[in-house]
């Protein structure tokens, strides 16, 4: 089950045979590759049970970039105090 891959606006668009389709940013080609890289080792599965949904994707990089924010704030601050 490969995707369709297209562009719509600002996202990249697959869509899986089995009519569920997921989007991805134009600029996040990373989470794009790390998606078909793990389609291709079948460690993510897509429209099977288990399976993530959009908001398992989007919930992702929303915690990935806090996680970000929370460590530059931790370097920064231990930085501040010779650390």
């Amino acid at each position: 089950m490969n995707p369709t891959i297209r562009i719509e606006g600002e996202h990249f668009v697959l869509s899986f045979p089995a009519s569920h389709t997921i989007r991805i940013p134009l600029d996040r080609t990373d989470q794009l590759i790390a998606m078909l890289q793990a389609r291709r080792a079948a460690d993510l599965r897509i429209g099977e049970r288990g399976s993530p949904t959009q908001w398992n994707i989007d919930r992702a990089a929303e915690v990935a970039s806090i996680d970000t924010f929370c460590a530059d704030k931790r370097a920064n601050l231990l930085a501040e105090l010779g650390l």
